[in-house]
């Protein structure tokens, strides 16, 4: 529940360029790939939205 929770703030965060909240998603993503849900698509997906696009590869897609 939580991963799909901020799965849909990732954007707005970004829009709204809210640095400190991106920093706390980004820790509780760690904290997550840590956890015995590391495995999860979910969290997989958040990582990667969260990393953004890498050169030479498209982004992911919500």
């Amino acid at each position: 529940m939580g991963t799909a929770l901020a799965l849909d703030l990732v954007e707005p965060l970004r829009q709204i360029e809210s640095q400190v909240n991106l920093a706390r998603l980004q820790q509780l993503t760690e904290r997550l790939s840590a956890s015995p849900f590391g495995d999860a698509p979910e969290v997989a997906r958040l990582r990667a939205l969260l990393e953004g696009p890498r050169r030479g590869k498209p982004g992911p897609t919500p």
